[in-house]
C-alpha cells in the first residue's frame, strides 16, 4: 500500500469520515467491473458496489495491511457481498421456443411393470 493511502486509511479509522470519498473515488470504477463480471446485471452490480463500501467503511478498523492490500481486501467485501446478492436473488426463469418442444411427448411413457 502506498503511504497516502495508509495516511488515509488510518484518518478514516479515526474518525474522518469525509475522507472515505477519497477512496470511493479511487476504487468504485475497477469494483464495478469487477462485481459486473459476477453479478452481469448493471443496476445489481450498483447495489452491490454500495454495500459493499459501506461494509468496507464499517469495518475499516479490521482491515490490516499486513495481510493484504486495501484492493485485495475491498475486492474480498465485494465479491462476497456479490455471492450473497446471488444467493438471495430469486431464480431466473428461462423462455421456451415453442419450436424447441416438437417431438416431446405430452406425458411420461409407463414403465410400471403390470402382473396379471
Amino acid at each position: 500500500m502506498n503511504h497516502d493511502e495508509e495516511i488515509l486509511i488510518r484518518r478514516i479509522a479515526s474518525g474522518h469520515s469525509d475522507d472515505y470519498r477519497r477512496l470511493i473515488a479511487r476504487y468504485a470504477q475497477p469494483l464495478m467491473v469487477f462485481v459486473g463480471r459476477i453479478v452481469h446485471r448493471q443496476e445489481d452490480a450498483e447495489d452491490v458496489v454500495q454495500d459493499a463500501l459501506v461494509s468496507a467503511f464499517e469495518h475499516l478498523a479490521d482491515y490490516d495491511a499486513a495481510r493484504a492490500s486495501f484492493a485485495t481486501w475491498l475486492n474480498s467485501i465485494a465479491y462476497h457481498e456479490a455471492l450473497h446478492h446471488l444467493r438471495r436473488r430469486p431464480p431466473a426463469f428461462v423462455e421456451v421456443d415453442e419450436a424447441m418442444l416438437v417431438g416431446i411427448p405430452d406425458e411420461l411413457p409407463d414403465t410400471s411393470t403390470r402382473s396379471s
